[in-house]
């Protein structure tokens, strides 16, 4: 007989998957039912398979981190940086430049300093 995942980790993945974002917010960014939402994360429902493929397909973490079976250490993104992308996809073209390019300047810098760290500690 095949193992049933433990709703309070399922509940719980959710829970840390929606970070700070409502209830309402993270069912309209996942495309689920708000009350279905509220149902995982209270623990009274599993999620449906369909369900748990748009909560992994969002998380960016596959279906087998929520259902136990796979590590955190696999998923693709943080809440905050999936976040930071549904933001930035919902920017109009000319600010998606601006961001783009704010972000090629740190990346930059944070690489030219760290250069100069590690040749600072190499001497």
């Amino acid at each position: 007989m095949e193992e049933q995942p433990e709703v309070n980790d399922i509940s719980h993945k959710i829970k840390r998957m929606r970070g700070k974002l409502s209830q309402t917010e993270f069912a309209r960014r996942v495309g689920i039912n708000r009350s279905l939402i509220c149902s995982y994360e209270s623990g009274k429902r599993l999620p449906s398979l369909p369900s748990l493929k748009r909560l992994a397909s969002y998380g960016g973490v596959p279906i087998g981190y929520l259902s136990g079976e796979e590590d955190i250490s696999l998923c693709k993104y943080t809440p905050e940086e999936d976040d930071i992308i549904y933001k930035l996809r919902e920017l109009p073209p000319e600010s998606k430049y601006l961001m783009y390019s704010l972000l090629e300047k740190l990346t930059e810098h944070y690489s030219y300093k760290k250069s100069k760290e590690n040749r600072h500690h190499n001497r």
